[in-house]
């Protein structure tokens, strides 16, 4: 059986109403590229795995920059690598834990930030 036949047999399908317009899409597309390419709604466990782990060191790292923004070279970068990380998390299923660490490192990266200010300015007029 050809390709075409196969998709007028789908196409037919389709029509008396024995699969839905998503099963039809999905069915044509493995059938003229060989694979199934992945569809709007697909879930995919192996890849929200891999970004829970990210979710959770953004929160550890947000907590660990709310710590350490006392000391600007190791808060800036704490809470910089923290911010990647829960970025990347928010596409997991540990979503709020990734906003927790969001939140968190923006947080540390402010109080950095003005700490550094801070001591900018008082050393620059010797007031330390």
């Amino acid at each position: 059986m050809s390709k075409l036949d196969e998709l007028e047999k789908l196409g037919e399908l389709k029509s008396s109403g024995a699969i839905t317009e998503q099963e039809f899409e999905k069915l044509k597309t493995k059938l003229l590229h060989d694979t199934v390419l992945p569809q709007e709604g697909d879930v995919y466990p192996e890849r929200e795995r891999t970004n829970n782990g990210k979710a959770t060191a953004g929160m550890v790292l947000g907590i660990v920059s709310l710590i350490v923004w006392i000391i600007p070279l190791i808060g800036a970068p704490v809470s910089i690598i923290g911010l990647i990380q829960a970025s990347k998390g928010q596409r997991s299923e540990k979503k709020n834990e990734a906003t927790v660490g969001l939140v968190l490192n923006i947080l540390g990266l402010v109080a950095t930030i003005i700490n550094a200010s801070i001591g900018a300015y008082r050393g620059a007029n010797g007031l330390l």
